[in-house]
């Protein structure tokens, strides 16, 4: 349990070697409330699915794969915290 949770921070930073300069966003997950879960479900992925870089997947194709050999309960729950765009 995070004992203080905090939104995450966010900071930016240009590209400059790129066209118009666009804007890399930076944020600090460390205080969000959910790090820890991500951090403990990582974990429980690397167990079943062995990667040889440990966070690449090359496609959607292969991580679905990856996922359909794990054995799972019936009863769990399947939860994402990506965000694609705000």
């Amino acid at each position: 349990m995070n004992l203080n949770p905090t939104a995450p921070n966010m900071r930016g930073l240009m590209k400059l070697h790129k066209e118009d300069t666009p804007i890399r966003l930076i944020i600090n997950w460390r205080n969000a409330p959910g790090y820890k879960i991500a951090k403990m479900l990582a974990r429980k992925l690397t167990l079943y699915i062995p990667l040889p870089f440990a966070y690449n997947v090359r496609n959607t194709v292969q991580l679905t794969n990856d996922l359909i050999d794990i054995p799972y309960d019936h009863n769990i729950k399947f939860a994402s915290f990506d965000i694609n765009s705000m």
